[in-house]
Parts: structure tokens; C-alpha cells; sequence
């Protein structure tokens, strides 16, 4: 059942999906994972300075909150740390041909105790708390990519108690030259205001963030903010938080999709070229494509919700377009009335086909055609 009805219910999901998927990261469907082995693990943290257990000192009387690489000394997150090498994974990205051309390692930490999250400074709760660092091959070296939190199951404590659980990930795609990196945050949190029961009072926030970088395939330190992508909330595996998340709408392959959580079955898609993208903020679009419904095969789009109509918009003053998609269709449909600067996109889903047995209202595809620069992830 996709609708939770009860904050303590739904809290309860958040918790699970962050302890559950606990120790392989999440990628991409077309993405080979393979876990080192010992010889393999030894060899990579040997050669690229990892250290297996370590902990974050205090400088300067202050507390020095992260954990860091020996090679580079850099702060990770705003945690105090004791933190254990639980594996190295090699994770070997296709290009469109399903050649595998880019390999990335994400090395994976257990973080043993967490002593400042708002907590008292005498608090030693054990908790479940997963962290990884990204490289990539450049140049015959190892570098770090980036750096992030997984996942954490965080209790902050003050004037009000909140719990939440945050999940971080990124995923990889390919297309001709350059390597496309989806980032995507979720994240839940339940406050509890008040001094008794007469006053209690809940709140229920959820959120994500998705950005979208460009890099070269020979050149894989310097990346390109493409765009921001605001969308609703996506309906949540427990064992696979990413699972039906926005970046599916953007990996090429259709047997992924975009799953809404709303409580109308209905969803918007903000994208925002004007404030990350210094490439295509001047360009023009001149029509966009789609493929609707969980496209995977015929029984799960027939299962689930489809699109029916889309309200959308590029400029504040302009009156939406509506579209129509038609239904029973695999593939991809285009929308071609545009000739517009893409400082920003606005999609709203006004109306759907019902799904035989699921109310979730999915996305397969979605991409972007630019008049100079074509299509953004390779058109069809």
C-alpha cells in the first residue's frame, strides 16, 4: 500500500529503508557491482591511503567534526567520528552500447558512534550510520570525487525532539563523451512540538534535492553543474531508497522510472537550468520527449498509474500548455511546442490513467532537445 496514514507509520518506513539497505550502495541497473576481494581491498588502500579504522581528533580545543582520507586531510560531514572500513566495491558503468568504459569505487564505512548530532555530549548511543567515498580513474590515479553522508538515523534534541534519516547517492550514465552524475538526497524527519500530551503536536517533513553534472570522459575532476530538478517525493523501497527515485527518469533506460508519494497520485517537475547550467541557460529548446508509465513491460505500466495530461511552462508569464499522452504507448512521445530559453521547466501531471492495481504515477524517460546542442542525454 503506497499511502501511509499515520506520521509514526511512515517514520517507522523512513527508519527501515535507511538500516535495511545497510551495506551495499545503491546503483544504477545497467551499472556492474562487484565487491573487492581481500587481496583486491588490500592492494586499493595500500595505493590510495585509505585507512580501515580511524578517528577524527579535536583541534584546537574545538571539536573537528568528520572523517577524512590520509592523502587529503578534508573534512567528509559535520560528524565526530569512529569510523571502520567495511569494504571496497568496483563499480563498472556501460556506455550506450553496453560496453563498460568507466569503473568508480565506492568505499564503504561503518560509522561506530556518532557523538555530536545535537545530542548530549555524553551521549554514546550506538547507531546505524553508513558512509561512502567516491573515486574515479584520472590519469592513472585514484582521486576523490566527492564525499557524503549515506545514510544516518539521526534524533536531534532541544526545544522540540526530531528524529530522521537522510540517504545520499549518486549514479552514472554515459553518453558519447561525456559521463552524466545524477545526485540525489532524501530525507525524512518527524518533529514532535509541546511539553505534554495536551500540547503535543507532530510534524512530517519530506524532502529530496537532485542536481545533475556534466563531465568529460577524459576528464573526470572537473564537473559541470547541468541542472537542478525539483519533483515530489518518490514512493520508497525499504531495501532500495533509490529505487524509484527522479534519476530514473534521466538513466536511459526505460525499465526504470520515476514513482510519485503524493497524496493525489498527481506530481510537478521543476527543472532549473538559469542558476546551475552556464551552458544551455542562453540555449533553445525546441522539444522534449518522454516515455509515460513504469515502462518496464507491459503488465507494470498496465498495472500502475499513467500519465494522462501535463500542464507546462518555461516562463512566468506565459499561459501552461496542456498535452495529452496517449496511453497504451512504450515509447517515446514528443511535446514540440516550445522555441523557448530554457531558464527553467515546469511540468505539472493534471490527470492519469488509472492503474489496474496501483495508484503510483510513473515516469519512465524524460529528455530534453536543445537547438544547438541536440538532445541533453542522447535523444531518440
Amino acid at each position: 500500500m503506497k499511502k501511509i496514514l499515520f506520521p509514526c507509520l511512515f517514520l517507522l518506513c523512513g527508519t527501515l529503508f535507511a538500516q535495511n539497505y545497510y551495506e551495499i550502495p545503491y546503483v544504477g541497473k545497467s551499472s556492474k557491482l562487484t565487491k573487492l576481494t581481500l587481496e583486491e581491498e588490500n592492494k586499493f588502500v595500500k595505493e590510495n591511503s585509505i585507512k580501515r579504522i580511524y578517528e577524527v581528533p579535536k583541534l584546537e580545543e574545538k571539536d573537528h567534526y568528520g572523517f577524512f582520507t590520509e592523502e587529503e586531510d578534508s573534512v567528509l560531514w559535520n560528524h565526530d567520528i569512529y569510523a571502520e572500513l567495511m569494504g571496497c566495491y568496483r563499480e563498472d558503468i556501460p556506455d550506450e552500447t553496453g560496453n563498460f568504459v568507466l569503473s568508480v569505487y565506492r568505499i564503504m564505512y561503518d560509522f561506530k558512534t556518532t557523538t555530536n548530532l545535537n545530542l548530549n555530549e555524553n551521549d554514546k548511543t550506538e547507531r546505524k550510520c553508513l558512509g561512502q567515498i567516491l573515486y574515479v580513474p584520472s590519469n592513472g590515479k585514484f582521486i576523490q570525487y566527492d564525499k557524503l553522508i549515506y545514510f544516518s538515523d539521526v534524533r536531534f534534541k532541544g526545544l522540540q525532539s526530531t528524529i530522521g534519516v537522510e540517504a545520499n547517492n549518486y549514479q552514472f550514465r554515459i553518453c558519447g563523451e561525456n559521463v552524466f552524475v545524477f545526485k540525489t538526497k532524501l530525507w525524512i524527519t518527524h518533529s514532535t512540538h509541546g511539553l505534554d500530551e495536551e500540547t503535543m503536536t507532530y510534524e512530517m517533513d519530506r524532502q529530496s534535492e537532485n542536481l545533475i553534472f556534466r563531465m568529460g570522459i577524459n576528464n573526470l575532476i572537473d564537473k559541470t553543474p547541468v541542472c537542478e530538478v525539483k519533483v515530489d517525493y518518490p514512493l520508497i523501497d525499504s531495501n532500495n531508497p533509490f529505487k524509484y527515485s527522479i534519476q530514473n527518469a534521466f538513466d536511459g533506460d526505460p525499465s526504470t522510472s520515476y514513482v510519485e508519494d503524493s497524496e493525489n497520485d498527481l506530481f510537478e517537475i521543476n527543472i532549473d537550468f538559469k542558476n546551475y547550467s552556464s551552458i544551455h541557460k542562453n540555449e533553445i529548446i525546441d522539444e522534449i520527449q518522454l516515455i509515460n508509465g513504469y515502462a518496464s513491460n507491459k503488465e507494470l505500466y498496465l498495472l500502475n498509474n499513467r500519465i494522462n495530461a501535463i500542464q507546462y511552462d518555461w516562463k512566468n508569464e506565459t499561459t501552461p500548455i496542456l498535452f495529452h499522452c496517449k496511453d497504451n504507448e512504450l515509447t517515446f512521445q514528443k511535446i514540440s511546442h516550445f522555441n523557448s530559453n530554457p531558464g527553467w521547466l515546469w511540468f505539472e501531471i493534471t490527470a492519469v490513467y488509472q492503474g489496474s492495481k496501483y495508484s503510483d504515477t510513473s515516469l519512465s524517460e524524460l529528455d530534453i532537445k536543445f537547438r544547438k546542442s541536440g538532445w541533453l542525454f542522447g535523444g531518440n
